[in-house]
């Protein structure tokens, strides 16, 4: 990682100064020591990745519950997620993407979100933030297998069944469903008519 580290967000156990070229995320005698390491996403001031285990660790600033492991405490260098209670625990992730304080994590074809919840952004249908991964199997998304998922800021859009499902925030429209309230929950994303010119 590289970059700004006053939150101990390159996983360095240290909050010393950044670094403007890539320096290792401690592995020395951290938890992710020998571990294989398949998926990376990084939020605003933390970041995670997921290992063959298959297991996932945080690090950096957890005040809104990005690690995902029940805690608010933010660590230097990365802790582990998948604890023996998470809804998580031996699935194996295929993507991993954050938001500013939000993660969403793809296991197979089951989408699992969790962190700041203010605006719906989790996906779970509710605005209370979430400490600990959740599955996101409601609104329209329903039980559809899920191939895809991407975090902005405070919004969330994933690919399931070959359509488009958004929510959280929507002031700027970027739920994609012709309005802009919030969305707690997956939301029918509106198709526009592409003109024939433009097909290929």
């Amino acid at each position: 990682c590289w970059g700004t580290n006053e939150m101990g967000q390159l996983g360095l156990n240290t909050s010393s100064a950044g670094s403007s070229k890539p320096v290792g995320v401690y592995t020395e005698t951290g938890v992710l020591a020998g571990k294989t390491v398949n998926a990376i996403a990084n939020g605003t001031n933390f970041a995670c990745v997921s290992t063959t285990e298959p297991n996932i660790y945080c690090w950096g600033y957890n005040f809104d519950g990005q690690f995902g492991n029940s805690s608010r405490e933010s660590s230097l260098k990365p802790v582990l997620v998948t604890t023996s209670t998470s809804a998580l625990k031996g699935k194996a992730i295929t993507k991993l993407s954050a938001g500013r304080s939000h993660v969403c994590a793809l296991a197979g074809t089951e989408l699992y979100c969790w962190g700041y919840n203010a605006l719906g952004q989790v996906g779970d249908g509710s605005n209370t933030t979430r400490y600990t991964p959740v599955r996101i199997n409601g609104g329209a998304i329903g039980s559809a297998a899920v191939t895809d998922v991407s975090l902005n800021d405070y919004s969330t859009c994933a690919v399931a069944n070959g359509r488009a499902y958004c929510w959280g925030s929507n002031d700027y429209g970027q739920v994609g469903n012709n309005a802009s309230q919030l969305s707690a929950s997956p939301t029918p994303t509106r198709s526009l008519r592409i003109p024939p010119l433009l097909q290929y």
